[in-house]
């Protein structure tokens, strides 16, 4: 879950867009392969590399690997509905404050 919570907000960041463009500026007709585009592959890819190099690997573990890249699918929009409450709130300060 912690891994799926790094991998939404780095990929909210943007982080690897901008390097995508980056990387097509420099090298024409060249982009980032689509596992650093997609979040659910990330999360996947992260979740099973923890799980070889820190636990149990079997079948098991694989498929929570799998459950919690499709969790992206739900921390994802629960991120940004907590960034909107969040800035709401803030922005209903600003005007109670007279800011």
């Amino acid at each position: 879950m912690i891994i799926n919570l790094i991998v939404c907000l780095v990929h909210e960041a943007g982080f690897f867009e901008t390097l995508d463009e980056m990387i097509s500026q420099k090298y024409r007709f060249h982009h980032l392969p689509y596992i650093f585009m997609c979040g659910l592959c990330q999360v996947f890819w992260l979740s099973l590399l923890y799980i070889i190099i820190v636990g149990p690997f079997n079948l098991f573990t694989i498929a929570l690997c799998l459950v919690n890249a499709h969790l992206t699918k739900i921390i994802t929009p629960l991120y940004k509905l907590v960034e909107n409450l969040v800035l709401k709130i803030i922005e209903l300060l600003n005007k109670w404050l007279g800011l």
